[in-house]
């Protein structure tokens, strides 16, 4: 069984999933969720919890015995696992941001450990990832009346990024934010490419935009409610026609998730501001770096 231990948010998660999901098809096993990382946090990181229970997947959540016995071994058994090269460990911990060419050579009983940003690590798959990536039930029906009204051919999802982008110390640091440079200049792409875009802006920060974001173009700022799930934005996002993302796991899969064809997707060319990493394999062919 191959057991992805999930960390992180919504966005992080799906990575996290959709690479050990990948690997057990490859490997033709079972895939595991480990869910005890929620609870190691310190001052420079936010609480998070399980948020796939929006999606209809169909993996079991690991049992405290079970996630004991990876991590129990013998002696001899400790050694043997030491020589090993690292991703044929029993823990495969990410060795670097880009995507690891030796992946799939993996061992068929590995933990993944890591972000494994890339959908190289799961485009083999990639038709299964969107399956079991549909929205349940529950949210599409909530959602339903929009749906038309997102889907036009013109409609452009744009993500702001702020929240822990801007209160977390760490988090500033190693991320930063998209100014409104970046914005404007990503909306006259896709202007350029399919006429007057119609906005839906979705935000953790609506007052920021509010006060601060304008452009000449019919807009409309998603506002959700206070009991609004992060899935909920992650699929209206997915229902426009294109989509602008901030350097972010959480918009990024609000991208891929979109099944337009014919969609424009602008990133951010600047994924990280102080953490220094390769992001080249960040983006999916295609998508547009501002």
């Amino acid at each position: 069984m191959i057991v992805a231990k999930l960390i992180g948010g919504l966005g992080n998660q799906l990575f996290q999933y959709a690479a050990a999901r990948s690997l057990s098809l490859h490997k033709h096993t079972g895939l595991g969720l480990d869910l005890s990382g929620f609870g190691e946090t310190d001052a420079n990181t936010i609480a998070r919890s399980y948020q796939l229970d929006s999606f209809n997947i169909d993996a079991p959540v690991i049992t405290e015995q079970d996630r004991l016995k990876k991590t129990r071994f013998s002696y001899p058994a400790r050694i043997r696992n030491r020589i090993l090269p690292y991703y044929r460990r029993r823990f495969y911990n990410e060795q670097f941001f880009h995507f690891d060419p030796l992946f799939f050579k993996a061992s068929a009983s590995a933990t993944l450990v890591g972000y494994w940003q890339s959908e190289k690590y799961f485009k083999p798959f990639a038709g299964i990832i969107r399956n079991d990536l549909t929205f349940n039930k529950a949210i599409r029906i909530k959602y339903k009346d929009l749906v038309a009204n997102l889907q036009k051919k013109n409609s452009v999802s744009i993500h702001i990024r702020r929240g822990d982008y801007v209160n977390n110390p760490e988090t500033k640091r190693m991320h930063g934010t998209c100014g409104i440079t970046y914005y404007r200049n990503a909306v006259e792409e896709i202007r350029s490419r399919i006429g007057d875009p119609e906005l839906f802006i979705f935000s953790d920060d609506i007052n920021w935009v509010k006060n601060n974001f304008n452009l000449p173009y019919k807009m409309t700022v998603m506002e959700q409610p206070p009991d609004a799930i992060p899935a909920e934005d992650m699929y209206l996002m997915s229902l426009c026609s294109h989509n602008i993302i901030a350097n972010s796991s959480f918009s990024w899969w609000a991208a891929w998730l979109n099944g337009n064809e014919n969609k424009i997707v602008v990133a951010p060319t600047r994924w990280f501001d102080e953490f220094k990493a390769d992001t080249k394999d960040i983006y999916p062919e295609g998508w547009i770096k501002i």
